[in-house]
């Protein structure tokens, strides 16, 4: 007995923050619970636990008491709250009672002043802080703004019924709040304001994109023309130089030729004996008058001559008759593009016809909308007055 009592038990571990609070519960609890005939039942020597420690701290956490059971709302109720909102600012409501967590934490607050006054030996332990997110976190606004939020969720479409049916609430609110149902109309007003503004400055945007577009394609097709008219151009300085050149080879060749038939007439003047040194004519009856002499080389020179002249001739005709057929057929390419531009600008024109008869139309409708918007308004301020 003696080696029995001498012997302790092994020492506990260093209590951490994090279970000061379910250990001290525990504690009172089993104060509370044990009798005296229970005690001195227990043996000497408790048993070893060789299992996990930690397990009665986590076990025993809270009392038996404590239920977080609060009264919420059922979903068939969620809408009808969320109608009553509106409300709210024209009829200020109770608040609610407090719930059952309140109660909770006064018996627990209760129970632990009991117990410190009992246990004033004990030195003070720290609380563990994440009692408080469990105690008493929720507060009635959380309550409300969630039971709204699933209001929300559960209805879908709230604000279109809302706004679908604020028009024929407005007459309601008129006899109740008539500073309320004024800011409604005030602000109806300046919204169709606003869309009306942003319609018409939408159509003065399209407008400006059609004529630049207009602009565009007209620019594009004096564009097209001039650069055909720079072509043409070209095609007709290429066309004189070549004529130019072709002059001045027939003026080379006449030079020539006027050379030639200059020599040849002064050899056929020395052989006939036109010009004597002695200055009298010589009578060649007796060689046979009627009879020409031509040298045979300077004959065939004046020949070949006059061939390529007529060579030369009809080459530049051929040529010109060529550059008269590409021009005729640049003409008539051209004409045909004028045509297909002018069908362009006629089908633009045509859809620029349409568009603006469409925008017409959209801001007839628009207008008739309006009337018809301006005619409630009048026949609500009627009713209303």
């Amino acid at each position: 007995m003696d080696n029995r009592d001498n012997k302790s038990p092994p020492p506990l571990p260093p209590s951490s923050s994090r279970y000061v609070k379910s250990e001290q519960q525990a504690s009172l609890s089993a104060s509370s619970s044990f009798s005296h005939d229970d005690i001195s039942g227990m043996p000497e020597n408790p048993p070893k636990n060789r299992g996990h420690r930690r397990a009665h701290s986590e076990i025993i956490t809270l009392p038996d008491d404590l239920t977080f059971d609060v009264d919420l709302p059922d979903d068939n109720d969620l809408l009808s709250i969320y109608l009553q909102f509106d409300q709210l600012d024209s009829s200020p409501l109770p608040l609610p009672p407090p719930p059952q967590h309140n109660s909770i934490a006064n018996n627990n607050n209760n129970n632990n002043n009991k117990n410190n006054n009992n246990n004033n030996e004990r030195p003070t332990r720290v609380r563990h802080q994440h009692s408080l997110s469990m105690d008493g976190s929720i507060h009635p606004d959380m309550l409300l703004s969630a039971t709204a939020a699933a209001a929300d969720d559960v209805s879908g479409g709230g604000i279109d019924t809302k706004k679908a049916m604020s028009a024929d609430k407005l007459a309601e609110l008129a006899l109740v709040d008539p500073k309320r149902a004024k800011r409604i109309w005030a602000n109806r007003q300046s919204a169709a304001r606003s869309k009306e503004r942003k319609m018409r400055y939408i159509s003065e945007l399209e407008r400006k994109v059609q004529t630049l577009q207009t602009e565009a394609t007209s620019l594009s097709a004096q564009l097209t023309l001039l650069q055909r008219d720079t072509t043409g151009m070209t095609a007709e300085n290429s066309e004189l130089k070549l004529r130019l050149q072709t002059m001045e080879q027939q003026v080379h060749l006449q030079d020539a030729l006027n050379d030639a038939l200059k020599e040849e007439i002064q050899h056929l003047k020395a052989l006939t004996g036109q010009v004597m040194p002695n200055g009298g004519p010589v009578n060649f009856a007796s060689f046979g008058g009627g009879q020409q002499f031509y040298p045979n080389n300077q004959a065939m020179h004046t020949l070949l001559a006059a061939q390529k002249f007529q060579q030369l001739q009809i080459h530049s005709q051929k040529q010109h008759q060529l550059q008269q057929q590409q021009q005729f057929q640049q003409q008539q390419q051209f004409q045909q593009l004028q045509q297909l531009q002018l069908q362009q600008q006629q089908q633009l024109q045509l859809q620029q016809q349409q568009q603006q008869q469409q925008q017409q139309q959209q801001q007839q409708q628009q207008q008739q909308q309006q009337q018809q918007q301006l005619q409630l308004q009048q026949q609500q301020q009627q009713q209303e007055q």
